[in-house]
């Protein structure tokens, strides 16, 4: 995982309480809802004011987690982002990082359960990108 990448405010909020690996897990976990305003989905996780071990939020993330969040956002209505794009650039990192190592094509497409032909797509943007920096710095030190 891409610790670098920044999260959406909403996300960050949950961060800093709980940390980014159980705030990005959380939202992953979290239901979604559909409406014509949200076509790909909205979160929203209500904290309870008290925390019990039956709850939801405790099956999520462990009574210790549970409590921080409920100490810090309990009462309230939360609508943490769906970090899309994060995790599509993550998925699209780990799929290149297996493809330099050796992993064909088609074991990665079954891993995440893309096609064969996205997972050559995304590996050769990355190439492409490379040789627009390449030429870049070429024609730069040409012209120097």
């Amino acid at each position: 995982m891409n610790n670098s990448s920044p999260l959406p405010r909403s996300v960050q909020e949950i961060a800093d309480v709980i940390g980014r690996d159980a705030a990005l897990m959380l939202v992953d976990k979290l239901p979604r809802a559909y409406s014509p305003c949200h076509p790909s989905g909205k979160v929203i996780l209500y904290v309870p004011q008290q925390v019990r071990v039956d709850h939801p939020l405790v099956e999520l993330l462990g009574i210790d987690l549970a409590t921080k969040m409920v100490r810090a956002f309990g009462g309230m209505m939360l609508q943490p982002a769906i970090c899309t794009a994060l995790r599509v650039s993550e998925r699209d990192e780990a799929i290149r990082a297996m493809r330099a190592s050796g992993v064909s094509v088609q074991a990665i497409a079954r891993e995440f359960r893309i096609s064969d032909r996205q997972v050559r797509n995304i590996c050769a943007a990355v190439k492409e990108i490379a040789e627009v920096v390449a030429n870049d710095n070429i024609t730069n030190i040409a012209a120097a």
